[in-house]
């Protein structure tokens, strides 16, 4: 803990300039498997910070609200999964869910609102019996098919169903 930063840092950083597009700084993000990506100048002053979560909310504030239902649908039908690192979340989320789990004896999960089903199939591989149910059919029909994928001791664990959307 006595050693100095310099000694660690990176020197020659992947970066972004602020006139970019949104486009180029997902492709870094990815590329690269960052989740943060600094913004500099063109002196290679450091004027700010972007984040995956940053490039999310811009699509979703400023370019969803132009897509038809069906195109947003699909949209995170292909892109969601690739936003999230599901295994750091699980990773964080699951020890306490699992206790809570534990202690009130639960072994059965309705998943509401599962969107791509990635959350439902975690849960299945951890030997939970779950059911995810979502109110887009794009999304219920590309979450069973990669349930369909799935071995079949875990496939037989999750099951996606269309709910109305009154329900929710």
């Amino acid at each position: 803990l006595d050693k100095k930063v310099k000694d660690y840092m990176v020197k020659d950083a992947v970066t972004i300039r602020p006139d970019d597009s949104i486009v180029d700084a997902q492709t870094l993000l990815y590329k690269h498997n960052f989740f943060q990506l600094p913004v500099v100048d063109e002196r290679g002053m450091l004027v700010g910070i972007l984040g995956r979560g940053d490039v999310f909310r811009y699509v979703i504030e400023k370019e969803m609200p132009s897509l038809e239902e069906s195109e947003f649908k699909s949209f995170i039908a292909t892109n969601y999964d690739h936003m999230i690192d599901w295994e750091k979340r699980f990773d964080f989320e699951f020890p306490t869910l699992f206790r809570i789990f534990k202690r009130h004896d639960v072994n059965h999960v309705l998943d509401v609102g599962s969107w791509t089903g990635q959350y439902s199939i975690g849960l299945a591989k951890e030997g939970m019996m779950v059911t995810g149910i979502d109110d887009t059919p794009q999304l219920i029909n590309f979450s069973k098919s990669k349930a369909s994928k799935l071995p079949d001791n875990i496939k037989k664990k999750v099951n996606f169903e269309l709910c109305d959307k009154e329900f929710k």
